[in-house]
């Protein structure tokens, strides 16, 4: 189903603004740009990046259901193996990880992982399920794939605690 020439100068304009709006009014204004982008997927279901950005805004505000929602509409429209579709993967997982559910984050990420093995940020959302699961040593060999200059704050400081339990892990059995 194509877009017509009206359609595709609608979706170009109202991303334009998107993007605007989200560059120039990070997080004060999210509630506006979710309704928004609410409008304009209504117009055009069909439209990924829209469903991409919208994930993007709900899990950043907390809806993790609309997050998850957006991200299976993504993952619907994009081609197996794509770059569209591990955005889709890499969504879904984040949304299972903030409801803490590490396992099924963990499949997500990992299918994610597979098809973009060069996107640092699931590497980091990788870590963060493996913390959850208490599986530290694999936390560290997850973040461990980061180059440093590469790794987030946040990346940094679950290395720097991932690394600190298993030292303590290990010095338990020798105080016993």
């Amino acid at each position: 189903m194509g877009c017509s020439q009206t359609g595709r100068h609608y979706l170009i304009s109202a991303t334009l603004d998107l993007y605007w709006k989200l560059s120039g009014r990070r997080t004060s204004d999210s509630d506006s740009l979710i309704l928004h982008l609410r409008s304009i997927l209504r117009r055009f279901p069909f439209w990924a990046e829209g469903h991409r950005a919208l994930a993007e805004l709900c899990i950043n505000t907390g809806d993790i259901a609309a997050a998850y929602a957006s991200g299976h509409a993504l993952k619907a429209l994009s081609k197996p193996n794509s770059f569209l579709c591990a955005q889709a993967l890499f969504i879904l997982g984040r949304c299972f990880l903030r409801k803490g559910e590490w396992q099924s984050a963990l499949i997500y990420l990992c299918q994610a992982h597979a098809i973009l093995p060069t996107l640092y940020a699931i590497h980091e959302e990788e870590a963060a399920a493996l913390m959850l699961s208490e599986d530290y040593s694999a936390a560290v060999k997850a973040l461990a794939q980061i180059p440093s200059e590469r790794l987030s704050a946040e990346g940094k400081a679950a290395l720097e605690f991932a690394k600190m339990r298993m030292a303590r892990e290990l010095a338990l059995p020798l105080q016993r």
